[in-house]
């Protein structure tokens, strides 16, 4: 959201086990007078496990996710809305013999005139008076590993520019029917040249989901929704040079099972920009990995 600078970066926003399997802390459906009772998660065992579940599915099989929300410019204290962003990803979960997964994910982000759906071609730089142009580029796809245990891999690449990350999932919150986990991700990305600034990317998500999905034997894809607060540095297309400040965004999104269910906003963008991707959306899951170039 979010692998921003995407799952990888951001996720980099971008972890867990066929079957899903929660063991003695699984949730536990049982009648009792009519009723249902469920015997509560653990959670910090169990959040790896439900952590894949809310975030992808259990299994073999692919997830689209969309999130949208609003970047703000951040001077110290100060902050303002600079405009709007519509986010659209999608990951393919591929189980490995040693118990352990890979997520190999894409994400395109296009912005939009703030409360808007108008798409951002120039943007009025507030900060520098200037008219810029808007480049959209997508992030990935990339593939991150996952042990057995649920831990990613981060990867020490992306997109030719080199990558310093760290991730952090759970504990899980439970009450009642609601389960949520948290995301945390750190990265640093230095530009093949040397030369650009360093971009550097805090992703907080939080995702949540109905705690009865969770049990053993339940469906491989469980509704989820998403909370996304990111802390970045300016983007290179914006032309900030050396004025001090960042971006931040908050953003809400949604799990779905197929690319038709995605935003019709955001399908209308990519069928403009990539055609190819339209055509055929789980393809473009292997092709070569885009440039990275905040």
């Amino acid at each position: 959201m979010q692998n921003t600078a995407s799952d990888t970066v951001s996720s980099t926003r971008l972890s867990r086990r066929c079957g899903l399997q929660l063991g003695s802390a699984a949730i536990v459906a049982t009648l009792a007078g009519g009723a249902s009772a469920l015997a509560a998660l653990n959670p910090v065992a169990d959040a790896p496990q439900v952590y894949r579940k809310l975030r992808y599915r259990a299994g073999q099989g692919v997830v689209f996710w969309w999130l949208e929300g609003t970047k703000f410019g951040q001077l110290g204290a100060e902050v303002k809305p600079i405009f709007d962003m519509k986010v659209g990803s999608w990951m393919r979960i591929d189980d490995k013999p040693d118990g352990g997964y890979d997520v190999t994910s894409l994400e395109i982000v296009f912005y939009t005139e703030f409360q808007t759906n108008t798409l951002l071609r120039q943007w009025a730089n507030p900060y520098s008076q200037q008219t810029i142009e808007v480049k959209y580029a997508p992030v990935g796809p990339t593939t991150l590993r996952h042990t057995p245990a649920g831990e990613a891999i981060t990867p020490k690449e992306l997109g030719g520019a080199q990558l310093n990350a760290s991730m952090k999932v759970g504990p899980a919150v439970i009450k009642g029917e609601d389960v949520w986990i948290n995301h945390d991700a750190t990265a640093a990305v230095t530009s093949p040249d040397g030369k650009s600034p360093v971009f550097r990317v805090n992703d907080w998500s939080m995702y949540h989901g109905k705690a009865s999905d969770m049990a053993e034997g339940g469906p491989a894809f469980a509704p989820a929704t998403c909370y996304l607060h990111e802390i970045t540095s300016w983007a290179r297309w914006m032309g900030m040079g050396e004025q001090p400040g960042n971006l931040t965004s908050r953003a809400v999104g949604r799990k779905v099972e197929t690319y038709g269910e995605m935003p019709e906003v955001w399908r209308g963008f990519i069928a403009d920009f990539y055609p190819d991707i339209v055509k055929d959306p789980i393809a473009a899951l292997d092709r070569p990995t885009a440039k990275f170039d905040r």
